[in-house]
């Protein structure tokens, strides 16, 4: 019975193609807009969420927010061995942007750190080939660099870049080594690879004292986590006095607040889109009134020869339904499409949650039923008599 109605709900569709375009149009961009939001703000919080976990799982960071609180290097380096079961290292850090880099008469602008020693450690960098920034290249800030692989493939091509040079901001420094390609970003402009390492005190080429400083601490596992925050949070404490001039925290804080952040909006955005599927709704409603009236007769022919009013509400409740469900099935093809296409404008890796598909086809049917149901029970409430005797 139920593939009965199901065929006559698609025949009925056929019968009147323009008409059911425009009522499941509304659910078609719908249906597609809740994909492509879906699909790309859950990509940028897989993303960023995977980019601050891998920085580190058993990093905390502490940044300060005076020069005249910063810690020196001997400083931090005592309270690592005074608290060696918890701590395996350190590295000072700080963030250089928008730096011009250049080799010859290429040129371009990028972003990188200056660190200390021990931060190849703390942060597992990866190289591809050479060496990391050493001992005498940290303690005596030089001119020493190590380059990401998109510097490396821009800058030097198929050449070797180690023991050349290159200019930041006009500065001449040594390429000791350049990193592996990170598997999870293309080697593109915009992407993590364009990025750099020098000491730490030659940064202050770029950045003289003016910017927070930062320092990475090393826990020895994951569990140490709570106890590491606790003792860096006294020590400051102690030192600094004030809470609102620094702060403490560990990447697994930040991926999971980004996390957080990400699924709220996502959320907001999701609902606010979902109303084109309300409009797509009230469009069903009305060609569902409109195809009762039109099918008056039939319906009084049916309950006459004793069809059940269940068996009518049924009929006209799946057409809506089937009409819906089209809609939601076209719309997720365009979503889809769209979804690419968005990907591709932001070079990054195509990501497709099911869940999008699953929540668009259920919102397409329930909007469906919903909507249909109220003439729907209209039509199984008709008077057979009236029905019968209407032109």
């Amino acid at each position: 019975m139920f593939g009965e109605t199901f065929k006559l709900a698609l025949k009925s569709l056929k019968a009147n193609k323009t008409r059911a375009f425009l009522t499941i149009l509304g659910i078609v961009i719908g249906t597609a807009s809740v994909i492509v939001i879906m699909n790309v703000m859950i990509g940028l919080q897989t993303y960023l969420v995977d980019a601050f976990s891998s920085h580190g799982s058993y990093n905390i960071e502490v940044a300060i927010y005076s020069q005249e609180n910063a810690l020196t290097q001997d400083e931090v380096d005592r309270l690592v061995t005074s608290n060696s079961t918890v701590f395996s290292g350190n590295s000072p850090v700080k963030n250089l942007s928008s730096l011009e880099v250049a080799r010859g008469n290429t040129h371009f602008k990028t972003s990188g750190v200056a660190v200390g020693l021990g931060y190849q450690d703390v942060n597992d960098i990866n190289l591809e080939e050479g060496e990391f920034l050493n001992y005498v290249d940290i303690t005596s800030s030089k001119p020493a660099i190590v380059i990401g692989s998109y510097l490396r493939e821009t800058l030097f091509g198929d050449e070797n870049p180690i023991g050349q040079t290159v200019k930041l901001n006009g500065q001449e420094f040594i390429v000791r080594g350049y990193l592996k390609q990170k598997s999870e970003t293309e080697n593109v402009e915009n992407s993590d690879n364009n990025t750099f390492y020098i000491p730490y005190g030659t940064g202050a080429l770029f950045d003289a004292g003016g910017k927070i400083d930062d320092v990475i601490f090393r826990v020895q596992s994951e569990d140490e986590l709570p106890q590491a925050k606790e003792i860096l949070r006294t020590y400051l404490k102690d030192r600094i006095g004030d809470e609102e001039e620094y702060l403490v925290y560990s990447n697994d804080e930040v991926a999971e607040t980004v996390s957080t952040i990400f699924s709220s909006i996502t959320a907001i955005l999701t609902l606010i889109t979902a109303i084109s599927l309300l409009v797509g709704g009230i469009g069903i409603m009305n060609i569902t009134f409109i195809t009762v009236v039109e099918r008056t007769k039939e319906i009084g022919i049916r309950s006459a020869i004793g069809a059940n009013p269940k068996l009518i509400l049924r009929q006209f409740l799946i057409e809506a339904v089937v009409t819906s469900l089209v809609g939601g099935i076209i719309g997720i093809f365009f979503g889809l499409i769209l979804t690419v296409f968005a990907y591709i404008l932001m070079e990054e890796t195509l990501y497709v949650s099911i869940w999008s598909i699953v929540i668009s086809v259920g919102a397409a049917v329930g909007i469906g039923a919903l909507f249909g149901y109220i003439p729907a029970k209209r039509a199984s409430k008709m008077n057979p008599i009236t029905a019968l005797n209407t032109e």
